[in-house]
């Protein structure tokens, strides 16, 4: 009995989404320490995506008023893995960081 239509196609389907899930959770930034900044202190951003192993990727990072943004280039690894540093602005209340291929991450500053 198939469930499916045919046992390929579903082993397929099957296959595929496993593939798609996995390149999702390839892809990742975080900012240390989390949640919230201390000004003057350094915080530490690390990128992880496979598909961009041995590159350079920009981070950015957005803040203050008027809003200035500041590039933080990370070399990554051949896993695809890298981490940059920024010295947080105090006189910001919040940054907010970007990067390809990931969610943004945003940090209040005390």
């Amino acid at each position: 009995m198939m469930l499916f239509g045919n046992a390929g196609g579903f082993a397929a389907t099957v296959l595929a989404f496993g593939l798609f899930t996995t390149s999702l959770a390839a892809q990742s930034m975080t900012v240390t320490p989390g949640g919230a900044l201390t000004g003057g202190e350094k915080a530490t951003v690390n990128y992880e995506n496979r598909s961009k192993a041995n590159q350079t990727v920009v981070v950015t990072v957005s803040g203050g008023t008027p809003v200035v943004t500041i590039e933080i280039p990370v070399q990554l690894d051949s896993d695809g893995k890298g981490t940059g540093t920024w010295l947080v602005i105090s006189a910001w209340w919040s940054a907010r960081f970007n990067a390809p291929d990931v969610k943004e991450v945003a940090c209040t500053i005390k």
